[in-house]
């Protein structure tokens, strides 16, 4: 089927829904630049959704380096694999920003 072709498994695999409500992950609000963090993919990159996949048709849904690009501003990159990687938060843990880190 080309839409499967077109858009792979791991590039439409998105986080649970209402993953803000979840206690873990809900302080990822507290910084704007995080906040895409409850809605990226499983992929590595980003990826433009194929017709034929109705209302997400043409739509980029972020991958996970995007993300990760985002919170390097929050710390310090330590190890990780080709598109994940460890950040070492520096903002004070009890301030925002190194809450929603």
């Amino acid at each position: 089927c080309q839409v499967m072709r077109l858009n792979a498994v791991d590039e439409m695999m998105l986080a649970v829904p209402n993953l803000n409500s979840i206690s873990r992950f809900e302080d990822l609000a507290l910084a704007s630049e995080l906040v895409e963090g409850y809605s990226i993919s499983t992929a590595c990159g980003d990826h433009t959704v194929s017709s034929g996949m109705g209302d997400l048709s043409g739509k980029t849904i972020t991958g996970i380096s995007d993300f990760v690009s985002r919170l390097r501003n929050f710390g310090v990159e330590v190890n990780g694999t080709d598109c994940t990687r460890t950040v070492i938060c520096t903002d004070a843990p009890g301030s925002d920003r190194g809450r929603a880190c």
